[in-house]
């Protein structure tokens, strides 16, 4: 088992907090007896022994803390570890170093990622039919698509500044574009 000596001090730490919590409580039941005989007034023990017992609760507290603390490291450095085996043993992304392919059909879905407005620049799902801050269309709802694919057509096609459509959502692009400005795909 790994980290045997911090398990052994954290349970060290679980058993020295209660006696902390268990001895100042017992001291200051001493001490507030004390305090009431030698000053002759009940409300003095009493005080002392609330002192006393909130002294005690905390100190006892912060020693719990510590361990719990401790007891956090371990978790997070196996966690940590679990972690890095599973990256390990997931298949290589097809869409990373320079290799491309076919977008699924989930890949494709609109409701798959938020883009950039154009004309406010904020982040948005692909769903929503127009931006609810400035009202621009979104170019990526197939509702808009529809639209757009029937003023290309009205104007013979892709215009000349956009040879190439995006895979994902459609938009047009340059010819030399990597990723696509709308949504991010990319293109190689």
């Amino acid at each position: 088992m790994k980290y045997q000596s911090l398990r052994f001090f954290i349970q060290i730490n679980g058993l020295l907090g209660w006696i902390v919590i268990i001895g100042g409580v017992l001291f200051s039941a001493f001490w507030a007896t004390s305090m009431g005989s030698m000053s002759g007034s009940p409300f003095a023990g009493f005080v002392a022994f609330i002192m006393g017992l909130f002294i005690s609760v905390l100190m006892g507290l912060q020693i719990f803390a510590m361990g719990n603390m401790f007891q956090c490291f371990i978790d997070i450095e196996e966690n940590t570890a679990r972690t890095v085996g599973l990256l390990r043993d997931l298949p290589a992304n097809p869409g990373l170093h320079g290799t491309s392919h076919e977008p699924t059909a989930q890949e494709s879905r609109p409701s798959d990622f938020t883009y950039l407005c154009a004309k406010c620049s904020t982040f948005l799902r692909s769903d929503v039919i127009a931006c609810p801050n400035c009202g621009a269309e979104n170019p990526h709802h197939p509702a808009n698509k529809a639209k757009a694919g029937a003023a290309n057509v009205a104007s013979g096609g892709i215009t000349a500044s956009a040879t190439l459509r995006c895979l994902r959502c459609g938009i047009g692009m340059d010819k030399d574009d990597k990723f696509c400005s709308s949504c991010g795909y990319a293109h190689t």
